[in-house]
């Protein structure tokens, strides 16, 4: 299994552009526990999260994932909308310990007190002992986004091209059903590929 999460302020803004997806694709998201166990929370009110500026719900991407990194997720196209509507439209912060690296592009706009954090942090650990590639990429940009071959099936980066999906299995980059923004891998049906 792999795992994304977000937390999202307390608007429904969200839910109705999913609603959309549902609506235009409703055998892949029935088929797909995420529609009843993440969304029904929002209907019943929101989590006080303590570690967010304000009320705030919890949502969790759970889908399995392939050990082939070029072997596409079920309902590829979906889940990449609706992260990329979350993180990049509605601004969800992503859990630290459960996402993608796309989740945390341009992350630090999220958090109004990033920079105090970063100079926190250089001067309780000047020596990097509680850093790693991952954490330095993630804060620090030490890093460029890897845009390889099928960079997007693993969430390493937005797709911008084909290649970046897996034209070998009709995944091509597309953008999102509903939230137009979205560049996401779809299955294309065309034998033109």
């Amino acid at each position: 299994m792999a795992y994304g999460a977000g937390s999202f302020p307390p608007h429904n803004r969200l839910h109705p552009q999913r609603e959309e997806i549902a609506r235009l694709k409703p055998k892949e998201l029935l088929r797909s526990r995420y529609l009843q166990q993440h969304y029904d929370p929002l209907r019943q009110g929101f989590a006080d999260i303590p570690s967010q500026p304000e009320d705030s719900v919890v949502i969790d991407f759970n889908y399995y994932r392939f050990d082939n990194a070029s072997t596409p997720r079920l309902n590829e196209d979906i889940w990449e909308e609706i992260e990329q509507m979350a993180f990049f439209k509605y601004g969800v912060r992503p859990h630290w310990a459960k996402n993608r690296n796309l989740g945390f592009l341009g992350v630090q706009s999220n958090y109004p007190n990033f920079n105090k954090f970063i100079a926190e942090k250089k001067q309780l650990d000047p020596q990097g002992i509680f850093s790693s590639k991952w954490s330095d990429q993630i804060l620090l940009g030490s890093k460029a986004i890897d845009k390889g071959n099928w960079c997007a099936l693993e969430g390493q980066c937005i797709c911008s091209e084909d290649k970046h999906c897996n034209p070998s299995t009709r995944y091509l980059c597309k953008e999102g059903l509903v939230y137009k923004e979205a560049k996401v891998c779809g299955y294309s049906s065309s034998s033109i590929v």
